[in-house]
């Protein structure tokens, strides 16, 4: 049985780059998106609020889900 990931709250957008690609939370910590998602990933905006959930981020809002690994 895998373990599931521990999820954290409290996180934020600080920035995402212009291809979608590449999200860096309040907590300085950078993410690169997984291409399929990056087109979502575009359309979220410096303060909205995130999820860190393994190699998910969860858009609170609107409770949509990218895959992404955490780079730094």
């Amino acid at each position: 049985q895998r373990a599931q990931p521990r999820c954290t709250t409290g996180h934020w957008v600080q920035s995402v780059s212009s291809d979608g690609r590449i999200v860096l939370l309040n907590d300085h910590t950078i993410w690169e998106v997984d291409a399929a998602d990056a087109i979502d990933a575009m359309l979220w905006v410096p303060s909205d609020d995130v999820i860190e959930c393994g190699n998910r981020l969860i858009h609170k809002q609107d409770a949509q889900v990218i895959g992404a690994r955490r780079v730094r």
